[in-house]
């Protein structure tokens, strides 16, 4: 380098390679890891904006929670526009993506899993994951867009797929979405990097959790109007390329979130006692509360960190017991005693669910009930206006994980002094919305001790 001239802007990254092929077999079996890896790398980058601001210092393929600061760095084919690719060897194009990569169990929770490439699939079967740091402070995104980029075909008929004729392997499965409707086959696009793609491929393929904006809002706020449920067509039932194939996809013109809705408004027509609905926010099921408290079944308590939100509930339902606070601030609950614990789309607003369960055990009677509902993440095929004012829009994050039934039993089963069994449930699956629900009942545990005074 000559130092007598100032340094080119260019582009340096700095990139973790993990051996492939033979080369797995000459990796040493100790080196540095990415715990090593990522100081080294982060203190290169700082070292060059301080010597030269405005060069771009880029890394790839290290995880995102140990280069804190340094997340919009991250560097990859796709950041570059390449699509698909081919490699020597191979009979087609194939999509650029990160499915040779893994993010564990620590990385579920995590902020940051969405944009992160986790550990590549390799280094994690040699050295694990003990050197990962999950972030669970910060809120992240619970959808995504496809945005519509072109007709694709016209003149088409219910038994026509020009995914054969042009070969299915080129299409990004989690990425590209193909809507046909009224004869006519147009191609949405997912560009986020808020989601990883294994999670893109989950909740299109696995989970069926797409559908089309029909609204003009920048934030549908009425799933039942605002939403059109998108299914895989008829003709790929029964086609060999199912396994490999993105998909053909098709409006399905019907209100899926009101009927999965029925079980939950039972559950809480047959209430009695004293109900601590956990982050109230809105409560969306309000009115069955309210037919319940006013006929003197339940006592309703409800509990919300944000005070503008508890204002407008109290102006609806001046019957109610009211707490701004966060579920640590237990002092303001009231009731020693709770017979039945609502988490009513806010289980994924929780910071912590475990911790935030284990301070409440001690107050849950046994043979009341838990009644967790929420939502997984969707994805919404847009216009290209609606993406960008969707996208333009002041709407925050709120959500600090995107939790199935599965990850949430899985939490409940965590904290300690609360035993649970089941009495109903419901999972995500293609054909229903994106809700799920898990209904459970408390078993009597050594640790609770009802008060005196309720005592009979």
């Amino acid at each position: 380098v000559d130092r007598r001239r100032p340094s080119p802007r260019g582009r340096l990254m700095f990139s973790l390679v993990v051996p492939t092929g033979g080369g797995r077999r000459l990796r040493p079996p100790r080196g540095p890891g990415v715990g090593g890896v990522a100081p080294a790398v982060r203190e290169a980058i700082e070292y060059g904006h301080a010597q030269n601001p405005g060069q771009a210092m880029l890394h790839g393929g290290l995880p995102l929670c140990l280069l804190r600061g340094h997340e919009d760095s991250y560097d990859d084919l796709r950041t570059h526009g390449f699509r698909s690719m081919v490699e020597i060897g191979e009979r087609d194009l194939f999509p650029v993506d990160d499915l040779n990569k893994h993010q564990p169990s620590p990385c579920q929770g995590c902020a940051l899993a969405g944009p992160c490439p986790g550990l590549f699939t390799a280094y994690h079967e040699r050295y694990g994951h003990d050197e990962l740091r999950p972030v669970t402070t910060s809120a992240r995104a619970n959808a995504f867009n496809y945005t519509l980029e072109r007709v694709v075909a016209e003149g088409v008929d219910d038994h026509t797929c020009p995914l054969r004729d042009d070969g299915v392997t080129p299409w990004d499965r989690g990425r590209d979405l193909l809507v046909r409707h009224r004869g006519r086959i147009a191609l949405y696009r997912a560009h986020t990097r808020d989601f990883s793609d294994a999670q893109l491929q989950r909740t299109k393929l696995k989970q069926g959790q797409i559908y089309l904006d029909a609204s003009h809002k920048p934030a549908p706020d009425d799933f039942a109007r605002d939403l059109v449920p998108l299914d895989r067509a008829p003709l790929c039932t029964d086609c060999p390329h199912q396994p490999t194939c993105t998909g053909l996809w098709v409006p399905a013109f019907e209100d899926r979130f009101t009927h999965d809705d029925a079980e939950v408004r039972r559950i809480l027509g047959g209430l009695t006692g004293t109900v601590l609905d956990l982050g109230c926010g809105q409560a969306p099921y309000l009115d069955v509360l309210a037919r319940r408290a006013e006929a003197g079944q339940i006592r309703y308590v409800g509990l919300d960190p944000d005070a503008a939100a508890i204002a407008t509930l109290h102006a609806r339902a001046p019957w109610a017991t009211l707490h701004v606070a966060s579920a640590d601030q237990l002092d303001a609950l009231g009731p020693s005693v709770v017979d039945h614990l609502l988490v009513l789309r806010s289980w994924n607003h929780l910071p912590d669910p475990v911790a935030t369960l284990a301070r409440l055990a001690p107050r849950l009677r046994p043979g009341g009930s838990l009644l967790v509902v929420d939502n997984v993440a969707f994805g919404l095929a847009r216009g290209r206006q609606q993406a960008r004012r969707a996208e333009g829009s002041n709407a925050r994050h709120e959500h600090h994980r995107n939790d199935d039934l599965l990850d949430a039993r899985r939490a409940i089963d965590r904290v300690p002094g609360l035993t649970t069994r089941s009495r109903s449930s419901r999972p995500v699956a293609p054909g229903r919305s994106n809700q799920w629900m898990l209904h459970l009942e408390v078993v009597p545990s050594p640790a609770f001790a009802a008060p005196p005074e309720l005592v009979t």
